[in-house]
């Protein structure tokens, strides 16, 4: 049973028109350093950047973890990581001036929707390309060593247990 509209001596009470402004709303550019930003900043191993896609993020963590990492590493996750670098760029900069981090790894994944939807394709190739181009665009940007890696899916057609790291 729902409850009754609030009622007055003359009717339903009827709220006051909402005013909504069409102005955009400012969002400042965090510029790009290698600084943290002040001397408290604890320092973070990691800085993780991978897809939203949650057949992969159990294992994500799990693999993040057995490298040693566990409470030592941020998680940025975004729908693709390589194919989305220009906008997750500025909160890179930002974890990164506030947690001081000491390496960047990007990670995308096999039959990655994001891809799709962009009308790239999808083959390890075309990721591997898109990967390398956020690893020298981060690194120039940010200032830190960045690793990159391409997760399969595994038997269950989750996540595989580990990513592969791209070298050269």
């Amino acid at each position: 049973m729902q409850d009754a509209p609030p009622q007055s001596e003359t009717g339903p009470v009827v709220p006051e028109p909402v005013s909504v402004t069409t102005e955009p709303i400012s969002v400042p550019t965090v510029e790009p350093t290698a600084e943290p930003a002040g001397s408290a900043s604890p320092q973070v191993k990691v800085l993780a950047l991978a897809c939203v896609d949650f057949r992969f993020n159990d294992a994500l963590i799990d693999w993040l973890r057995a490298q040693g990492l566990r409470g030592a590493y941020d998680l940025r996750t975004h729908e693709s990581a390589s194919l989305a670098v220009d906008r997750w760029l500025d909160s890179a900069v930002a974890i990164n001036r506030l947690h001081d981090v000491a390496a960047i790894w990007i990670v995308d994944h096999e039959d990655c929707g994001a891809f799709r939807l962009a009308g790239e394709p999808n083959t390890r190739e075309n990721h591997l390309q898109h990967l390398k181009a956020a690893q020298a665009r981060v690194q120039a940007w940010i200032g830190k060593p960045v690793r990159i890696y391409y997760h399969p899916l595994g038997p269950d057609g989750r996540g595989a247990t580990a990513p592969e790291e791209i070298v050269g």
